[in-house]
């Protein structure tokens, strides 16, 4: 006979609980409380911290209450943030801490939702002269211009396969490299035992990213090789594992430095790639990293990869991956062009 489950915690049938039901009260509390602070990642917290930072500052210098404040203090911090903040994006980010401020002390501020400071975030938006400046896509033909500025040591092999891979497999920085060596986590980052090769072609698996924060499923990236070509990315993969062999839970990207092997960082990419789009003749500061992952993505458009598709090998969850895709001035022409020739069947 099979016995039911014994509850966590039994009470007796008087009001107040034993002393074991009590310390054991007290251990489950502080484990709620521990697993509701993981609702937020490592950077959502940061950020949040740094808003929580700027309103407090706001209401301790001007003497607010920062808790239930009325319409006209929201108003005025949000005035405040827009001389300091340009993007209307970042200025709203920066005020909905103070919403989230309330929803954890559970303390309702009538004033968050008035027609005050709905009118005062309508304006902020409307007056801001704000035009965000977009990283460049690379070429192939960039793409080309750069990894030929690499030689053979382990050091250039190791960044050429890095700026390869990041185009073709559309990755983000995040997961593409550590934002610092020592910031690399084997649970997030890319591994060498992440990688392996069947048939030719390459496979990448990503166990963390923007849109899978939870582990609640694995991405594979498939990564097909370009035999005899300077752009091939499975090439470029081989020839960084037998310059710097490697297995495991190490880093995917690790470069030889003072005696010892530390991982690639998104710095030290970042430089790299800047100083080789300098060398072949581009400007530096419309390029960055995040420019791989639009022009792969603008790539496989171009080849007429079906959409679904590049939205699906770039792990975009929503239709933002069309924002990635840069269409050149030519290729816009077509839309009239197409409409000008269909005009030639319209009688006039």
């Amino acid at each position: 006979m099979v016995s039911a489950p014994r509850p966590f915690c039994v009470f007796p049938d008087e009001s107040a609980p034993t002393p074991a039901a009590q310390a054991e009260l007290v251990c489950l509390t502080d484990a709620m409380r521990q697993r509701r602070r993981q609702a937020f990642r490592p950077g959502t917290r940061k950020n949040h911290k740094t808003q929580l930072r700027s309103y407090f500052i706001f209401c301790e210098y001007f003497d607010f209450t920062p808790v239930d404040p009325d319409a006209d203090t929201l108003c005025m911090y949000l005035e405040c943030l827009a001389n300091s903040l340009k993007a209307p994006a970042s200025i709203k980010n920066y005020f909905s801490a103070v919403g989230l401020l309330h929803n954890l002390l559970g303390v309702e501020c009538e004033a968050l939702s008035s027609f005050s400071v709905t009118l005062m975030l309508r304006s902020i938006k409307l007056t801001s002269d704000h035009i965000p400046q977009k990283k460049l896509p690379v070429s192939t033909e960039l793409l080309l211009a750069v990894v030929a500025t690499f030689d053979n040591s382990a050091v250039s092999l190791t960044l050429k396969c890095a700026i390869l891979l990041g185009f073709f497999s559309f990755l983000r920085r995040s997961n593409l490299v550590p934002s610092s060596q020592g910031s690399f986590d084997k649970h997030k980052n890319l591994c060498r035992g992440d990688v392996f090769t069947e048939n030719g072609n390459l496979f990448l698996w990503i166990k963390w990213s923007k849109t899978l924060q939870a582990h609640e499923r694995l991405v594979l990236i498939p990564i097909a090789p370009i035999p005899d070509h300077p752009l091939c990315p499975v090439k470029a993969y081989e020839d960084m594992v037998a310059a710097i062999p490697g297995t495991g839970n190490i880093p995917l990207f690790i470069v030889p430095q003072s005696g010892t092997l530390k991982p690639l960082t998104s710095s030290m990419l970042t430089k790299a790639f800047k100083h080789a789009v300098s060398q072949v003749g581009h400007d530096q500061h419309c390029y960055s990293i995040h420019s791989l992952r639009r022009g792969g993505a603008t790539f496989a458009f171009d080849c007429q990869v079906e959409p679904l598709l590049i939205k699906t090998h770039g792990d975009w969850r929503s239709s933002a991956y069309l924002e990635y895709i840069s269409f050149p001035v030519e290729t816009r022409l077509s839309v009239t062009q197409q409409m000008a020739s269909a005009c030639h069947n319209v009688p006039f």
